[in-house]
């Protein structure tokens, strides 16, 4: 699944004598030629109230029709509706403020549980947006002051990353928490970071490579 005006990119992994070349078909017509076996589609468009379908022939010098794997079919997108573009799934709007919200982009800047999330975020996170108990956030445990603590949510991956100066211009990782279809308490040990005079750690989803 993919939201309306987002990127999508798809790749494979294919051997064989080079030069290689990947010839990428949606439905049944030819969609786009690339000399690498990845496909970026940006601002993703079709109707909500259907999917597309997508599948790549790998070609060489002896065969320029392009060969498919026996082993993987069709890989299907569907799109989620995004009517005011601003990145916030149209169900997911209406289903918390109402018929109608997902047509309003100044909803994705509101905070109406006044957890310090925008709804923007709440969404990014996996959160309920009109609950101030709902909210990613870090916590330092009262027995240990070297461990914090934060939920992750289902189907989520997240970084949790660190720096010695809030003024730095980039964040080191830290550790990485793949998805799960659990909701959980993920505890992390600070003192894995290189030791510092000072430390500052952050939570973001999804998962920085």
């Amino acid at each position: 699944s993919v939201l309306q005006g987002s990127t999508v990119t798809l790749s494979l992994i294919a051997t064989g004598a080079p030069p290689l070349g990947y010839r990428w078909i949606r439905g049944g017509s030819g969609y786009a030629t690339t000399s690498v076996p990845v496909l970026v589609i940006t601002n993703y468009q079709v109707n909500p109230s259907n999917s597309a379908s997508f599948r790549v022939g790998v070609t060489n010098v002896a065969n320029t029709a392009g060969a498919f794997s026996p082993n993987s079919g069709n890989v299907t997108i569907a799109m989620i509706p995004d009517a005011d573009g601003d990145g916030i799934s149209d169900p997911w709007e209406n289903s918390f403020f109402g018929a109608g919200a997902g047509t309003n982009a100044a909803n994705a800047l509101l905070d109406p549980d006044g957890d310090g999330m925008s709804n923007l975020d709440e969404y990014r996170s996996g959160t309920i947006p009109t609950n101030a108990l709902s909210v990613l956030k870090v916590l330092f445990t009262g027995t240990n002051a070297g461990v914090f603590s934060f939920v992750a949510q289902t189907n989520l991956s997240y970084s949790v990353q660190w720096r010695t100066n809030l003024l730095a211009p980039s964040w080191t990782n830290l550790t990485s928490i793949t998805v799960s279809p659990l909701v959980r308490t993920i505890l992390v040990d600070s003192a894995t970071a290189p030791a510092a005079g000072e430390r500052y750690f952050r939570v973001v989803t999804p998962l920085v490579p």
